[in-house]
């Protein structure tokens, strides 16, 4: 299924490059290029994306614009993509929430795995950040079970955890009960939990409960 890409690069060569390479493989319905943050959040204002595939220079802009921009897109999935694979570029893409993660040098073919693996609600991390000294902190990427939550189903877990039934998660949300529960039944199984109460427990024994 052909999948529209959201792609966020500040640096025009590679934006371009990046934007035609995949414009030209036939596998795409469309690309929508932003250089920035302010860029990609008017962007899904219009228009609906699969996959967004952000640079890491995008990833350090200050503001909250990936924030809100998954409260304009929640089921959005991430794919980093880095220049060098550093412990810094692994530590920056866990904490953006990044299903993915791939280095410039990797193949056409490399990223298309990736692309059909955030769909499929599966992470991949490019094998260029599982050897060496990086092996430990790319299994944390892709073991971690918060780093693969996105932005809004922490919030959503935060409400649960504080007792919230779907009903007001929703109107706080602005959606329908349907997505919430959309939201739940995937943190369950990102998380390995059957049972509101496996939530729950996570969110406590996480922080994620404000005092």
């Amino acid at each position: 299924m052909s999948a529209t890409v959201l792609l966020i690069e500040g640096n025009q060569i590679l934006r371009k490059g990046l934007g035609c390479s995949l414009a030209a493989s036939g596998r795409v319905a469309r690309v929508l290029e932003a250089d920035g943050g302010a860029d990609a959040l008017a962007l899904a204002q219009h228009h609906a994306a699969d996959v967004a595939i952000v640079g890491t220079d995008a990833l350090r802009e200050g503001g909250d614009w990936r924030k809100r921009l998954a409260e304009i897109a929640p089921d959005l999935h991430w794919i980093a993509i880095a220049l060098d694979p550093s412990h810094a570029t692994l530590d920056l893409a866990a904490r953006s929430g990044a299903a993915g993660l791939l280095c410039i040098t990797n193949s056409a073919e490399e990223l298309w795995i990736a692309i059909d693996a955030v769909r499929d609600s599966r992470r991949y991390v490019a094998p260029a950040f599982q050897r060496g000294s990086l092996a430990e902190p790319s299994a944390r990427l892709a073991d971690e079970p918060e780093a693969r939550l996105t932005e809004r189903e922490r919030a959503v877990l935060r409400w649960i955890g504080e007792g919230s039934s779907n009903a007001e998660i929703a109107e706080r949300l602005g959606v329908s009960r349907r997505t919430v529960d959309t939201h739940r039944t995937r943190m369950m199984r990102k998380l390995g939990v059957h049972k509101t109460a496996g939530l729950v427990r996570y969110a406590v024994r996480e922080g994620l409960l404000e005092a």
